[in-house]
């Protein structure tokens, strides 16, 4: 075999099991976001009473953090999450897809025999 067969052949298994393959990146992104997710709430909660430290040492500023400012303040630590979890999704709508080109192809060959 050369390499070039060796990897036609590669490219047609991982075609052929498309759907299976996104379905598990899914789960996976899933897990991966739910644990990157907590992973990243120490740092923001460590950065919200930074900001709360802040304000109360400010004469000016002694009013609570608003929810406004509770994002604005620790959305950078939830961007990885949030990446992670856009591509699960992507792996689920582009599997599902995938599944349904392949029954559409189907139902019409059924219909032609």
């Amino acid at each position: 075999m050369t390499a070039g067969t060796i990897f036609r052949t590669i490219l047609r298994g991982i075609e052929r099991e498309s759907p299976t393959i996104l379905t598990t990146l899914g789960i996976t992104g899933i897990a991966t976001t739910a644990i990157m997710a907590v992973r990243a709430t120490p740092k923001a909660l460590s950065l919200l009473e930074d900001e709360r430290a802040e304000r109360y040492r400010d004469e000016s500023r002694r009013e609570p953090v608003s929810k406004i400012d509770i994002v604005k303040i620790t959305w950078k630590c939830y961007i990885p999450a949030t990446l992670v979890g856009i591509g699960t999704i992507a792996c689920f709508i582009g599997a599902h897809s995938i599944n349904l080109r392949r029954n559409a192809a189907l139902a019409g060959l059924y219909t032609l025999s």
